[in-house]
């Protein structure tokens, strides 16, 4: 019997999150998936790249919204 598991895919918005392009943020990449984060919250606000919840602002919510989708 064949069994088929579905492919996990991330929401667009986490995609520049994905440093390896594989659909996931595994636990091996997350280290640098948070560093990017940071750096999009720090150098660039006004982009709002780091806001996940779409409510104009990059904040603690966003963040954990990224740590949420690590090993997913």
């Amino acid at each position: 019997m064949m069994v088929i598991f579905p492919l996990p895919t991330l929401p667009e918005f986490l995609k520049p999150f994905d440093i390896n392009g594989d659909g996931r943020i595994d636990p091996f990449e997350a280290a640098e998936a948070l560093k990017r984060w940071v750096i999009f919250w720090r150098e660039r606000p006004e982009q709002l790249t780091c806001d996940l919840n779409f409510d104009k602002a990059c904040d603690l919510i966003d963040f954990s919204i990224l740590l949420y989708y690590v090993g997913r």
